[in-house]
């Protein structure tokens, strides 16, 4: 079980954006998530664009890995709130808008494959993986 421990006292909220169903299944009623159905990660990029412009900040990166955005359809990224400071992050901003420029370069050289089940739930464990490594950094413990 996921505590809020020292940003309890602080009023930061934080959700995960993802649209990765092992994810869900593995965290949801622990933290916020936020599901993103659909193959590829674009909209989930795009929704974060969304929060970053509603003053939210990302909390990791949306390109963390080693799995090319052409090569996986999960993508997993936790974001933070502060309702005393919902001023637009612009560092966000722009990691994000970089991140949206690399996924659509990417995309063009190459369109994502509709892999077996077999290699979904390998991407969906590898991205879990990732996001759940950067929880402690955020002040959530398991």
């Amino acid at each position: 079980m996921f505590r809020y421990n020292r940003y309890e006292v602080i009023g930061l909220k934080r959700k995960i954006v993802t649209n990765n169903p092992s994810v869900l299944e593995h965290h949801q009623g622990k933290i916020d998530i936020e599901f993103i159905d659909s193959y590829g990660y674009f909209e989930v990029l795009d929704a974060l664009r969304r929060l970053v412009h509603d003053g939210w900040q990302l909390e990791t990166h949306p390109l963390s890995g080693s799995v090319k955005p052409n090569e996986t359809p999960y993508k997993s990224v936790a974001v933070a709130y502060d309702p005393k400071n919902t001023a637009l992050d612009f560092q966000s901003l722009q990691i994000i808008e970089e991140a949206i420029e690399t996924y659509n370069k990417f995309k063009t050289n190459q369109d994502l494959p509709q892999w077996t089940d077999r290699v979904l739930n390998d991407f969906q464990l590898i991205d879990r993986s990732i996001i759940e490594s950067a929880f402690p950094t955020m002040g959530i413990d398991k």
